[in-house]
């Protein structure tokens, strides 16, 4: 985590406040329109994304970071965080087009990711209903899980080069797509059987 009198104006801070003003518009997403779709497109979004970096120039420019960027950037992560649960796919991302090394992609995912979580859960908390002894027992459950296996992440982190951090996080990136269109296979079902049905009727 850098420290905080780095976050303004080109740490994390600009991105932390879109996402705060995107959270909320997520869950109102999540709880009116069809989620299932949404979830999809990210997936798809995510599985491209991937292809298409594999498959990118080796020379390309990197994007050049500006303050509006960040916040929209953010605004966008805290969006697709509210209704889907994974704010840093987006920023992620971000700070690869940009070209950041590896601490620095880290620095800025790490606090954006945390401080989106922490709202989401103000957020249920205030709206009430969520929590119950049971999802108690998991969060307890799962603390050791998540601090074993963050320092084990860690390490691996400190071994690795900027080329095979990037190769990883584009591996990580396709897996999340992957599973977020797996998890909403009966919506791509619907849709390729109306394909299927519309071919077959022309």
């Amino acid at each position: 985590m850098p420290p905080l009198r780095t976050w303004w104006p080109q740490g994390p801070a600009p991105c932390v406040i879109g996402g705060w003003l995107g959270v909320p518009v997520g869950l109102w997403l999540l709880s009116y329109l069809d989620t299932k779709m949404l979830c999809s497109i990210i997936g798809l979004i995510l599985v491209g994304y991937s292809l298409w970096i594999l498959l990118k120039p080796v020379g390309m420019v990197p994007l050049r970071r500006t303050l509006s960027g960040a916040v929209s950037v953010g605004l966008l992560g805290g969006v697709v965080g509210g209704f889907c649960g994974s704010p840093g796919s987006v920023m992620v991302i971000w700070a690869n087009l940009l070209g950041l090394n590896k601490e620095q992609q880290r620095a800025t995912v790490q606090p954006y990711i945390m401080t989106m979580q922490l709202m989401a859960l103000l957020l249920f908390l205030i709206r009430g209903g969520v929590f119950s002894g049971c999802l108690l027992i998991l969060w307890v459950s799962a603390f050791t899980v998540i601090l074993i296996t963050t320092r084990l992440g860690v390490l691996v982190f400190r071994q690795l080069s900027n080329r095979t951090y990037n190769c990883l996080v584009v591996i990580m990136l396709a897996l999340s797509g992957v599973s977020l269109l797996i998890k909403e296979w009966r919506f791509l079902g619907s849709v390729l059987s109306k394909v299927d049905h519309f071919v077959f009727s022309l």
